[in-house]
């Protein structure tokens, strides 16, 4: 007879149902509170958008617009390095 460990503890399982039950009260469109992105919208709170540029994805996306008569432009591994200004 072989004896295994379980896959999943006691205390796995009890994390794994509190991860469903705290994403089942997400919104499934923006990630934040459901009952928050769901209130009335005379009662509930009022949201103003904001927004900020990621550097390194702009500066990617500006390297691949300068090679855009390049073929295969989709076939090229990029990579985006941080520098330090002086």
């Amino acid at each position: 007879m072989v004896v295994r460990e379980p896959l999943y503890t006691d205390q796995d399982r009890a994390e794994l149902l509190a991860l469903a039950e705290y994403r089942g009260e997400l919104c499934p469109v923006c990630g934040g509170p459901l009952a928050e992105c769901t209130s009335h919208e005379a009662t509930g709170p009022k949201f103003t958008a904001t927004r900020i540029r990621c550097r390194r994805q702009d500066a990617l996306l500006i390297a691949r617009d300068a090679l855009s008569s390049t073929p295969r432009p989709e076939a090229l591994v990029w990579s985006v390095t941080a520098t330090q200004q002086k």
